[in-house]
Formats: structure tokens, C-alpha cells, sequence
């Protein structure tokens, strides 16, 4: 089968303009979110109580926008596995993971460690033949990759080389949003919509990760009074519905490794949030896997404008 990707690949370039501008409206609004998680997490909200609210949480909008616009939830025996799976890999195992993370690391920190989603997804996808194997896609992803090491392997890139542990842990979320990104280009039923998708997904995953939570006394109420960390993950909420939405709307129509170079944003994002909201700080080693990661997502991007 052909893979969705290569519908963009071929189009004329005026076709990617709306692909490209919501790339770049996710990178700011989903880097903006790891600034919020810390902000929360830092004020006392447990790691697995906010991926419970990311999932369930963001899920009221797009149930609310489903009803007004009386769409139907599907709800067959395929659709709940769907949603199970896709939320699974995209929420409940994130949130067992890069949440917890998030209070021992700066928040530019762990908003690079999405650089791994469009290696872990075009390795993926060239496995199971999703895509084929081409120099310019594979080069401008290991440039990203090459900015992660630097990232990990010299000792004075993170202010304390403890925190390299930290950042392992960040990377076990990133390889579950490969294997989502896979899954959801794959197995998405005939007809179901991006709205009832994501709203499917986000409750699948919510509810898988609230076992881990009664588990761990981790729930995070959002009774008044609310402090920064409810407000901190009402913003998080607000981001994930809108942003999921667009995520996986493109991931069926520009394909699972073009949309997965949003995570390259993300990481610029990322960053530059966790500098105007904390003053966070990084060294020359930073700067330079900066760079290369942003190198990485323009080869890929200077390659999808030169397909014939």
C-alpha cells in the first residue's frame, strides 16, 4: 500500500502551506505545555494525576464539540480497541513516564526529548514498509538524532550529569509517540473522524492511566480553590484537545513521518518557553543540539518542497 506520507511528498508546494503552518502553530503550543507540566509539578500536582487530566481532561471539548455538531462517538468493538491502543501509546505510557521526569528537569530539557519522535517513527514505519527508505529524510533525521547525543554523552551539557538518568526516562515517551504515530496511520477505522479520534484517544488514554494513579494515590483534584498547578493544567488541557485534533488529522493526510518533524518544534519551542518563564539557562552544547535538530527538520522539510 502506498504510504500517506507520499500524497504530500508529490503535491505542488501551495498544498503544503496549511501541513507547515500547523506544524509550526503545534511547535508553539504543545512547547509551551512542558513550561505549564513543570509549572504544575513544581506547585505539587502529581506526574500521573495530570496525564489522567490530559487525557480525560482534554477530551470534555471535543466531546462537548461532538454533541453541537451531533456527531457520533463510535463505539463498536474496533473503535474501543483503537481507542485503547492509540491512547495507550499516546497518553498513558507519556504520562507514566515524561511527566514524572518533568519535576527533575529544566523544562527546555525535556521538551528535546522530542526529537527522538521522527526517528523512532520513520524506523517504524520503514519496518513494517510504511515508507521507503530515502538519504536526504534518513540524513536530516540522524542530524536531529546527532543534537540529542550532544544533549546526553558530554558531561557538561545538563547543569547536573545526574539528570542524564532523567532524560533517559523522557525518551522511553518519545518512542511511544513513534509507535502512536504509526498506529494511528495504520489501523484509524474507515470513516471514524479526526475529531472522534482524538476524543477517543484521549479517553482511552485517560482511563488506562487512572489504575496507576489509584495505585499511587496520585489523584489531582480540580475542586476550587485552584492554584497554579490547576490553572498550569487547565492550559495544558486547552492545548492538548486543540492540538491532538490537528496531530492526528494530519497524520492521515500528511502522513506519520512528515507530521511526526512537529516534535523538532516542539524542542525549539520548548526551549525558548522555558528561557521567558524561568530563565532557564544552557550551555554551548545545548545551543549546538539546538541547532542541529533544527538543521534536521529542514532537510526534511527542503525535501518534501523539491519531491516532483
Amino acid at each position: 500500500m502506498t504510504a500517506p506520507v507520499l500524497a504530500v511528498t508529490h503535491a505542488p508546494w501551495r498544498r503544503l502551506a496549511l501541513p507547515l503552518f500547523l506544524l509550526l502553530v503545534m511547535g508553539i503550543a504543545w512547547g509551551g505545555s512542558f513550561s505549564l507540566l513543570r509549572i504544575a509539578r513544581i506547585d505539587g500536582a502529581s506526574g500521573f494525576g495530570i496525564a489522567f487530566w490530559e487525557g480525560c481532561g482534554s477530551a470534555i471539548p471535543l466531546l462537548l464539540l461532538m454533541l453541537l455538531t451531533r456527531q457520533k462517538l463510535p463505539l463498536d468493538r474496533r473503535s474501543l480497541v483503537f481507542y485503547a491502543l492509540s491512547g495507550f501509546f499516546g497518553i498513558t505510557i507519556p504520562g507514566s513516564t515524561l511527566f514524572f521526569a518533568a519535576l527533575f528537569l529544566p523544562a527546555g530539557i525535556v521538551s528535546m526529548s522530542n526529537a527522538l519522535v521522527p526517528l523512532a517513527t520513520y524506523a517504524f514505519a520503514l519496518i513494517i514498509a510504511l515508507e521507503r527508505f530515502t538519504v536526504p529524510r534518513a540524513f536530516g533525521l540522524l542530524v536531529g538524532l546527532a543534537g540529542v547525543l550532544l544533549v546526553l554523552l558530554p558531561e557538561t551539557s545538563l547543569p547536573d550529569p545526574g539528570m542524564a538518568h532523567w532524560a533517559l526516562l523522557c525518551f522511553a515517551a518519545s518512542i511511544s509517540y513513534g509507535v502512536q504515530n504509526i498506529y494511528v496511520a495504520k489501523a484509524t477505522p474507515r470513516g471514524m473522524s479526526s475529531l472522534a479520534m482524538s476524543a477517543g484517544t484521549l479517553v482511552g488514554g485517560g482511563i488506562l492511566v487512572l489504575p496507576i494513579v489509584v495505585a499511587t494515590d496520585g489523584f489531582f483534584s480540580m475542586m476550587p480553590p485552584w492554584g497554579q498547578a490547576q490553572w498550569a493544567v487547565v492550559g495544558m488541557m486547552t492545548v492538548n484537545s486543540s492540538c491532538t485534533v490537528a496531530f492526528l488529522w494530519m497524520i492521515r493526510t500528511a502522513g506519520p513521518v512528515f507530521t511526526s518533524q512537529c516534535a523538532y518544534l516542539v524542542v525549539l519551542f520548548g526551549m525558548l518557553w522555558g528561557i521567558v518563564i524561568f530563565g532557564e539557562s544552557h550551555s554551548g552544547w545545548i545551543w549546538a543540539a539546538l541547532a542541529l535538530m533544527v538543521t534536521g527538520v529542514l532537510l526534511v522539510s527542503l525535501r518534501q518542497r523539491r519531491a516532483p
